[in-house]
């Protein structure tokens, strides 16, 4: 088995326990298999970058968390978070990050 498909099967279990998921669960969100979620988690089978973002989404977490273990909060919102803020609010918050683009340009 390939070390680096172990830890990141680690990962994503580890997340889905965390969130308290069942593997049927986020199988389902994701739009995969049971056994293909069990043979990830399990390091048995590696996976392709739709399936990867699709199990990012259903965690709500970034690629880069799954993969290196990483999460870069920073810049992260999660959908609910953005649907729950009003349209003027996220307006003001668009031209926010629109003026950090511009300064970094």
């Amino acid at each position: 088995m390939d070390t680096q498909n172990i830890e990141i099967g680690k990962r994503i279990r580890a997340l889905r326990e965390k969130y308290r998921l069942s593997r049927e669960s986020l199988a389902a969100k994701s739009e995969i298999s049971v056994q293909f979620l069990y043979d990830i988690e399990t390091g048995k089978k590696g996976m392709t970058v739709t399936t990867l973002s699709k199990l990012a989404c259903a965690l709500n977490v970034s690629t880069d968390e799954i993969i290196f273990g990483k999460n870069d909060s920073t810049l992260t919102l999660s959908k609910e978070a953005l649907k729950e803020l009003e349209k003027n609010k996220l307006e003001k918050l668009s031209d926010i990050v629109n003026m950090i683009i511009d300064m970094t340009k």
